[in-house]
C-alpha cells in the first residue's frame, strides 16, 4: 500500500489532480493499518525499518522501469547499503 501511495503521490503531480492525491491520501492510512496488523507479530523496529526500506526500495525499481529515472553511483550504494542493513536485521531475529 505505501509503494502504491508513493505511485499515486506522483501521479497527483502535487495534488493537482485531486483524485490521484485522495487515493494516495487513503493508501498511505492503510499502510499503517497494516504496519500495526505487523507490530502484533514482530518488534516494532524490525517492522518499520522492513517497511520504510522495502517502500524505498520498491519504489525506485518502479521509477527505474516505468520513468526511466537514472540512479547516479551513489544512489546505487544508497541501495545496496540498505539491501545489507535489511538482511543483516533480519539475521538478528
Amino acid at each position: 500500500m505505501d509503494i502504491l501511495s508513493n505511485i499515486l503521490l506522483k501521479k497527483s503531480a502535487g495534488f493537482k489532480f485531486k483524485l490521484w492525491g485522495g487515493s494516495a491520501i487513503f493508501c498511505v492510512l492503510c499502510a499503517f493499518l497494516f504496519l500495526a496488523q505487523a507490530v502484533r507479530t514482530m518488534d516494532l523496529s524490525v517492522a518499520y525499518v522492513l517497511w520504510g526500506a522495502a517502500g524505498i526500495l520498491l519504489t525506485t525499481f518502479i521509477d527505474v522501469i516505468f520513468y526511466h529515472i537514472k540512479l547516479r553511483e551513489s544512489g546505487v550504494i544508497g541501495l545496496l547499503c540498505m539491501i545489507t542493513g535489511i538482511i543483516l536485521i533480519q539475521s538478528l531475529n
